[in-house]
């Protein structure tokens, strides 16, 4: 961003602010789920002015059982990240549940995020407790979820990807 507006967003290429354009980027989403069993899903962008895709994120999820579901991904942003991602979630019994996921970029050569939660579904609320390791913040995190039912049904709030049937 450029100050002293903090909106004026940037260039990647010229560090700059982006040059005027005729056509702005065409954006793309798809979804596709005929199932409770498995969803595909997928969205992008392609640069009209450049000829070439800015930005794509795919995601397949599947749940071949009631106690289990997993999702893989791959997310690319052009000179940012090419990262490809998995998750699950096993619940052992109706109440409780764990779930995992990881993120490895491929232009690094290492894991971006790893992330593990224990939930617990009450009546009114779900309460999870989150470990997570973040290295594009460096940070390693550990913090307890209270989430209200009301809001939706969540199965666990710190997965991006993951499924929520």
């Amino acid at each position: 961003f450029a100050p002293p507006f903090h909106w004026i967003t940037l260039s990647p290429e010229t560090g700059g602010t982006f040059e005027w354009r005729h056509w702005s980027n065409l954006h793309w989403d798809v979804r596709l789920q005929p199932l409770k069993l498995f969803a595909l899903t997928g969205r992008g962008e392609y640069n009209p002015e450049a000829s070439r895709e800015e930005a794509r994120e795919f995601s397949a999820w599947f749940a071949p059982f009631p106690w289990f579901s997993a999702s893989v991904g791959q997310t690319f942003y052009r000179d940012i990240t090419d990262a490809y991602s998995v998750s699950a979630v096993f619940r052992p019994t109706e109440k409780w549940y764990v779930s995992g996921n990881a993120q490895y970029d491929n232009q690094t050569f290492q894991f971006l995020r790893h992330a593990i939660a224990l939930g617990r579904d009450f009546h009114e609320f779900v309460v999870e407790v989150v470990y997570e390791d973040d290295a594009g913040r460096d940070e390693q995190r550990f913090y307890v979820n209270f989430l209200p039912k009301f809001l939706g049904s969540p199965i666990s709030s710190h997965s991006e990807t993951q499924w929520r049937p």
